[in-house]
């Protein structure tokens, strides 16, 4: 009898390992497939219409202003009317090492980096690679792409709403978004430097950045959002898996029959 219940808890012990293998072995995979897929748009006809069409860009009569945000005052002095629709290609991360300026504190927290026109008329951006570091979107590509670099612009976007910055939390690669609002320029009050916009497309390096003051945002069309589900919820649970395989695998050999 004794031998028995012996076999019966190594042959238990034997299926649990077994288990916990396999399932942490599918939500490995499951991550590594996930990750690999969320984001940018495979299918052309993803594509929302609405990013084939360049920028608008209008003379404004609005005059400059002042807002309050985390007890600073900010003086914004509009440049021009401004409406554009865009892909995500990348964005800063506010939490990571790519970006130690910007936290939760700064008037213009997030950076997003957009295409349209032409370079998301095929999926060559998918063979891209794009990122952002803390003031600048940079990108890369192989031979025999075509892309245009006047049809990629990185945007610091700032507002007074705090219901279209809650909006900007949610921004992810792969979405397609329009964005309404006025290109400007603006310092700290009692600060004499000031951070300028540029207000044309065909600029470069450091001082190519538009400065949207943003009054109306939308999101056209989310960016993968079944990728993006399993990409966050496989992490949690090969997380958890993980942990009962070790505990199980630490602790397997001190049990005694």
């Amino acid at each position: 009898m004794r031998k028995v219940r012996k076999r019966k808890r190594k042959h238990y012990r034997y299926n649990k390992d077994k288990t916990l293998k396999l399932v942490l072995f599918i939500f490995v995979a499951l991550y590594a497939l996930s990750y690999y897929f969320k984001g940018l748009p495979r299918d052309i006809n993803d594509i929302s219409p609405m990013l084939r069409q360049e920028p608008t860009q209008k003379k404004t009569s609005a005059q400059s202003f002042d807002v309050l945000y985390k007890n600073r005052s900010y003086n914004i002095d509009p440049v021009y009317e401004y409406d554009i629709s865009g892909l995500v290609v990348s964005r800063n991360n506010t939490e990571g090492f790519g970006d130690i300026y910007h936290d939760e504190n700064s008037f213009d927290t997030i950076d997003v980096c957009v295409i349209w026109g032409g370079n998301v008329m095929s999926t060559d951006f998918n063979k891209m690679e794009f990122w952002n570091v803390s003031w600048t979107c940079n990108w890369k590509y192989p031979a025999g792409v075509m892309f245009n670099s006047s049809e990629i612009s990185n945007n610091h976007l700032i507002t007074n709403s705090d219901l279209i910055r809650e909006k900007f939390k949610d921004i992810r690669v792969g979405d397609q978004i329009r964005i309404k609002g006025k290109l400007v320029n603006y310092k700290m009050n009692g600060m004499d430097f000031v951070r300028k916009t540029s207000t044309k497309r065909t600029d470069e390096g450091n001082k190519a950045c538009e400065i949207i003051f943003v009054e109306d945002f939308k999101t056209i069309k989310r960016g993968t959002p079944f990728w993006y589900f399993i990409n966050k919820y496989s992490f949690y649970v090969m997380i958890i898996f993980l942990i009962l395989y070790l505990h199980h695998y630490i602790n397997k050999d001190f049990i005694t029959d």
